[in-house]
């Protein structure tokens, strides 16, 4: 049984050029075509659906982050001004 190799250089050639249209033999792939197609397809949408996870999960840390570091600049602030005022009511009582 003679092999076909497909190029994809070649767009001419989508089939096979001798094709026997007498008989359809026992395990013969006559949907090649459409299930090459269709597995391309699913696995471009699983790509995209993996990339706009890891976007989502990157912009997510980044914001846990800045939320984070917001937090600690208003917790240091706070402590400061706090720090301020107690160094204030022990000069006055002295």
């Amino acid at each position: 049984m003679k092999r076909t190799t497909e190029r994809a250089d070649l767009e001419a050639k989508q089939l096979p050029e001798y094709i026997s249209g007498c008989r359809q033999f026992e395990g013969e792939d006559l949907n090649y075509r459409d299930r090459i197609n269709t597995h391309a397809a699913l696995q471009k949408q699983w790509v995209k659906e993996q990339t706009r996870e890891h976007e989502q999960d990157a912009a997510n840390t980044a914001q846990e982050e800045s939320h984070y570091s917001q937090q600690t600049e208003a917790i240091t602030r706070m402590r400061g001004i706090l720090e301020d005022e107690n160094t204030m009511k022990k000069k006055n009582q002295l």
